[in-house]
């Protein structure tokens, strides 16, 4: 969805560059779609490799979406491979006040889940 947006690898060599100068780095994942992108396995691969590099301040949301973001959003999804997601992710992230949005349950949820992740590899 981001074509214009740098290969991972091309991140993660800035990253390491920038942490080679002692320039202080903090990683931003963001947004983390609940049912997209919050799988635990490729969440734990990206903050492993991040401790790697010796990233220790990581920066995380779940995502706010005005409508014509979370359209387009939806929609691209619906066009790709992950097209069973769309469903889910459309009754997760309620529309309130022009927004789309997780509930603060689930984005508090998805919260303790990723901080734990990140002490368990600490």
């Amino acid at each position: 969805m981001l074509s214009k947006a740098p290969s991972a690898f091309r991140r993660f060599r800035a990253i390491e560059q920038l942490l080679d100068a002692d320039v202080d780095v903090v990683a931003r994942v963001d947004p983390i779609i609940s049912g997209f992108t919050d799988d635990h396995d490729e969440l734990t691969e990206l903050f492993e490799r991040l401790n790697s590099i010796r990233i220790r301040n990581v920066t995380i949301s779940t995502g706010t979406f005005n409508a014509r973001v979370f359209n387009r959003l939806t929609s691209r999804i619906e066009d790709s491979p992950f097209s069973d997601l769309v469903t889910q992710i459309r009754a997760k992230y309620a529309l309130k006040d022009g927004n789309h949005s997780l509930s603060f349950v689930d984005r508090s949820k998805l919260y303790r889940q990723v901080k734990s992740l990140c002490e368990s590899i600490e």
